[in-house]
């Protein structure tokens, strides 16, 4: 039997557990932690990346752009984090140049990478 485990705060999953026995999945769970498990019986690659646990279920993960950006949200740029409060959300550099802005919207979102042309 497979499961995830994950945190009840926010779904995200922090990791795969197998077992032989049901029962021992559940003692996997750790609700002081925050720490809880789901069954499943999907397969495991890209379960990580691609999916969150909401309501009881896996729920795959949904992507945004830069116009709809989940909030609150955390922009990385040039390896700095900014946090995004309110929208249209706009940058500026001191340089031209073109950027790469990774953005963080939580578990239920995939993370989004952007390409910003900053004009001279």
């Amino acid at each position: 039997m497979k499961g995830v485990t994950y945190f009840t705060e926010t779904g995200e999953i922090d990791g795969v557990v197998s077992v032989n026995v049901p029962a021992d999945l559940a003692m996997q769970a750790r609700p002081e932690r925050g720490i809880g498990v789901l069954a499943i019986d999907e397969p495991l690659e890209g379960v990580f990346k691609n999916y969150y646990v909401f309501g009881g279920s896996l729920v795959e993960k949904a992507h945004f752009t830069l116009d709809t950006i989940p909030l609150p949200a955390t922009a990385t740029i040039e390896g700095e984090q900014h946090p995004i409060t309110e929208l249209p959300v706009t940058f500026e550099f001191d340089t031209p140049g073109t950027y790469t802005i990774s953005v963080d919207a939580g578990p239920a979102y995939y993370v989004e990478e952007f390409q910003i042309d900053y004009p001279a």
